[in-house]
């Protein structure tokens, strides 16, 4: 249009050499307003792009999905337990959007077993990038806030075409929302049940634990408190001792006796607050002694 090269064809009119000129002027003005971020983009790459370095030996499995700081945090929590007899493997999440202050400070609390890269798994240069193919698992997370769960769930069936189509052998463990569409996951060729690919569907687990536990009440319970791992921290006197402890302060020391002993005949009281040790109220019973007087902030079953 500025005839640059093309000298046997330009504008004739006023009006349309007035229009190059202001082109020209827009573009270039355009053009020097990128130059800053052009500049900053060349010499400064994402730092959540690059490739991850496998070390020799070490495995690793590939976190996608729904990936945010409580998805994270929970997966996290339970993965890497150290109560868990083998917790030698890499975590890396592949997310398209980089990761919020939040989450980018968890991963630096666990930087030596997680890494995270920002990609997307419809994108084989990516899976290249966090080497999908060398990984144990990949592991598709799904949002249980979601307000469409059919969509979520289809979202999370395309990630596994890609990762399949990509990695055949690969494994898969999936989570969806609803139970129907676990029969689209079938339809893909390489998704194979018995190489350990594996759907879980959070609807499902909660109507079956509902229906265990009219049958066997007390099953859900039981079964939860198997699949995840908790620590707490330990507290110097037990939880149940505390409402105890309190009743001792309260009341005299004959009356609190009396109800320790007769609620349970086999509890022993401990050491008295002048210093005195003795072990159970029957002792002194059967002696016709009586107990030391301020008895026992302490007891212990």
């Amino acid at each position: 249009m500025s005839t640059v090269g093309y000298g046997d064809i330009y504008c004739q009119t006023s009006l349309g050499r007035g229009f190059i000129v202001l082109f020209i002027l827009v573009g270039l003005a355009v053009f020097a307003s990128w130059i800053p971020e052009i500049t900053e983009l060349i010499g400064h790459p994402s730092k959540y792009g690059g490739v991850l370095r496998k070390e020799g030996g070490k495995r690793h499995i590939v976190v996608c999905g729904h990936i945010n700081y409580d998805s994270v945090s929970y997966f996290l929590k339970d993965f890497l337990h150290e109560d868990r007899e083998d917790v030698d493997v890499e975590v890396v999440f592949l997310h398209r959007k980089p990761p919020d202050l939040e989450l980018e400070g968890l991963f630096k609390r666990h930087f030596t077993t997680v890494e995270f890269f920002q990609g997307t798994v419809m994108n084989p240069v990516d899976l290249q990038r966090v080497k999908v193919q060398q990984a144990d698992a990949c592991l598709v997370l799904a949002n249980k806030y979601c307000q469409d769960p059919d969509a979520e769930d289809a979202a999370n069936i395309m990630r596994v075409i890609s990762i399949k189509n990509f990695s055949d052998d690969i494994r898969v463990i999936i989570q969806l929302m609803q139970y129907h569409n676990k029969a689209y996951l079938l339809n893909i060729p390489s998704w194979n049940w018995k190489n350990g690919d594996d759907v879980i569907c959070l609807a499902e687990l909660k109507l079956g634990f509902i229906a265990q536990s009219c049958l066997a009440p007390g099953f859900s319970t039981m079964v939860a408190n198997l699949f995840a791992m908790r620590s707490y921290k330990t507290q110097v006197k037990p939880i149940y001792l505390t409402d105890v402890e309190e009743i001792c302060r309260r009341r005299a020391s004959q009356p609190v006796i009396d109800f320790v002993t007769a609620t349970s005949p086999r509890t022993s009281l401990g050491a008295g607050t002048d210093g005195s040790r003795w072990v159970q109220d029957q002792d002194y019973r059967r002696d016709g002694q009586t107990p030391p007087s301020g008895t026992a902030p302490a007891v212990v079953v």
